[in-house]
C-alpha cells in the first residue's frame, strides 16, 4: 500500500511541476478560446446552428432566414453538412428583401455588434455577458457589407470590456474571435 501511495505522490508532484510545454495537450485545455471555438465549429459543420443561436435569443432555427438560392454560396465555406441543413430548412418562398426585410438601419446595426460581442465574449470566457435583443429578422444587407460593418466596429465591443480584462484571451485574439463571430449573423440575416 505505502509503493501505491509513494507512487500516487510522486504522480502529484510531477504534475504539479509539469508545464503545458511538458504535456502539450495540457497547453490545448488551457486555450479555453481554442477548445469552445472548435465545438462551435463542430456544431457549425454539422449543420447544428439552432443549438448555438438560442444563446442570443433566436427562437427559430437561423437557416429559415437565408433563401434557398443562397445557401451554396453561404455555406459551401462551412461544410457539406452545412449546405445540407440550409437546404432543407431555408424559405423557398423568399420576396424581395425591400418588401420582408429590415432596412439595416442603427437598430439592426446594434444587434449585429452585440451579437458578435456577446458571443466572442463567451468564446473568451468574459463572464456577465449581456445577451443580446433577438436579430429575429433578415436584412436589407449583403453578407459583405455586413461583414464589413461589423469588423469596422469592432471597437464598439472593445469599450465594453473593463480593465483590459479579455479573458482567456488577449486583445489581438478578441479581434481575431470577434471576426468569427460576426460572419455567422452575416451569413443568415443578411439578405440581398
Amino acid at each position: 500500500m505505502s509503493k501505491f501511495i509513494s507512487a500516487v505522490s510522486f504522480l502529484v508532484a510531477l504534475l504539479g511541476c509539469a508545464t503545458a510545454d511538458t504535456f502539450p495537450n495540457l497547453r490545448k485545455l488551457q486555450d479555453r478560446p481554442g477548445v469552445i471555438r472548435q465545438t462551435l465549429e463542430r456544431a457549425i459543420r454539422l449543420g447544428n446552428f439552432r443549438v448555438i443561436f438560442s444563446r442570443f435569443n433566436v427562437q427559430r432555427d437561423p437557416f429559415e432566414y437565408v433563401c434557398c438560392d443562397k445557401c451554396e454560396e453561404r455555406f459551401s465555406d462551412v461544410s457539406e453538412a452545412a449546405i445540407t441543413a440550409c437546404n432543407e430548412k431555408c424559405r423557398r418562398d423568399c420576396k424581395p428583401a425591400v418588401e420582408e426585410c429590415n432596412e439595416f438601419d442603427n437598430r439592426q446595426k446594434v444587434m449585429l455588434i452585440q451579437t458578435a460581442c456577446a458571443g466572442t465574449k463567451f468564446i473568451c470566457g468574459i463572464g456577465g455577458v449581456a445577451v443580446p435583443s433577438p436579430i429575429g429578422t433578415c436584412t436589407q444587407n449583403t453578407q459583405e457589407n455586413c461583414m464589413n460593418f461589423a469588423n469596422n466596429n469592432v471597437d464598439l465591443c472593445l469599450r465594453s470590456i473593463t480593465d483590459a480584462n479579455y479573458g482567456s484571451c488577449d486583445e489581438a485574439r478578441f479581434k481575431q474571435e470577434y471576426d468569427w463571430v460576426a460572419q455567422w449573423p452575416c451569413k443568415f440575416f443578411a439578405r440581398e
